[in-house]
């Protein structure tokens, strides 16, 4: 994009105007299990999460843990 190779990949992204992967990753993440909380995803996508339904408004207590075993996407 910028044909150099001595820039480090900070100072690209700086460029760019773009945050880290890691970040973006979290950002995606968290977007999602806002709309999952939410009911704005399609049933089989909120079939991977179990809410746990409280009285109790606690932080982390949205979601209960879950396990995925043998899961067929296709």
């Amino acid at each position: 994009m910028y044909k150099t190779r001595s820039v480090s990949y900070q100072e690209l992204l700086d460029r760019a105007k773009l945050p880290r992967l890691y970040n973006r990753r979290l950002q995606d993440i968290t977007t999602l299990m806002f709309k999952v909380k939410h009911s704005l995803v399609p049933v089989n996508i909120s079939d991977f999460f179990n809410l746990n339904n409280t009285q109790y408004n606690l932080r982390n207590s949205d979601f209960k843990p879950t396990k995925i075993r043998n899961c067929q996407i296709w």
